[in-house]
């Protein structure tokens, strides 16, 4: 039926979440539908993702790594996202014993996120 619509198949070599944020970054996909924003650590750029404050009908909020980087509330990019995470924990980890988001959003707001990418490509040559 999907090649029917002319539709492609491809499967995910590792995890979706991260070859639907990668397919995202490079314009492949338009937005990743998904039930969380996990995919905005794997360098998704638009999350649209299906709320249901009321039973009776559904609601789609849509995530964009730009505005979330330019919030002047949030001002959080990627690397800091990636930081919250690895702090507070999430689907792959617990994070750190005794911390919880809000030490990652601090952290990552003071610029840590970026500076730890930055040590981190320095050391390993990667990106």
């Amino acid at each position: 039926m999907i090649i029917g619509f002319g539709w492609e198949i491809h499967t995910a070599p590792g995890e979706a979440e991260a070859e639907l944020a990668e397919c995202n970054a490079r314009g492949i996909l338009d937005c990743v539908l998904s039930n969380d924003v996990d995919t905005l650590i794997f360098g998704a750029q638009h999350v649209a993702c299906l709320t249901k404050p009321d039973p009776h009908k559904d609601d789609i909020v849509i995530y964009s790594a730009v505005a979330i980087e330019n919030d002047d509330r949030l001002g959080l990019n990627c690397e800091g996202l990636i930081l919250i995470a690895l702090v507070s924990g999430g689907d792959y980890h617990k994070g750190i014993e005794c911390a919880g988001i809000q030490t990652g959003i601090a952290l990552a707001r003071a610029g840590y996120g970026s500076s730890l990418a930055a040590i981190y490509q320095q050391y390993t040559g990667e990106e």
